[in-house]
């Protein structure tokens, strides 16, 4: 289902609509794809040997590779944008929080900057327009 976040900066006014979580079979084949390639690449060793170990220790299949999209953030040159995440998580057996949780780190598609990170659902950005303001959440569906 997807969700519509609409950002407002608290100094200029400038506003931006993202929207996150698609739908449809092409979104569903795209990430099913992009998981497959990150859980291949890892067992490959492109994360570094500790994560090929991990991945290839998951005998019983426990590690989920999430590739979903979500908010991101470029320190460098601000631009917010839905990307796709590259994470890499397995439940502990109670099912109540992460025993693993590891974030690939992404590079910015604009600048290239590896300051590249998810926002985290209630932070507040720097807006992209000023750079000298947050950005808020002024409308979520």
């Amino acid at each position: 289902m997807s969700r519509k976040i609409r950002y407002r900066c608290s100094d200029c006014g400038y506003e931006t609509t993202l929207t996150t979580g698609s739908s449809g079979a092409g979104f569903h084949d795209e990430t099913e794809e992009l998981e497959e390639n990150l859980k291949n690449d890892t067992l490959k060793g492109k994360y570094g040997a500790l994560l090929r170990r991990i991945a290839m220790a998951d005998s019983d299949s426990e590690l989920y590779y999430d590739c979903s999209d979500a908010v991101f953030q470029c320190l460098d040159c601000r631009k917010i944008r839905v990307w796709r995440r590259r994470r890499i998580v397995n439940l502990e057996p109670s099912r109540e929080q992460y025993g693993l949780d590891i974030n690939i780190r992404h590079k910015c598609p604009d600048c290239g900057s590896s300051f590249f990170s998810e926002v985290v659902p209630r932070s507040r950005p720097v807006c992209p327009n000023c750079a000298d303001g947050s950005m808020e959440i002024v409308k979520e569906s």
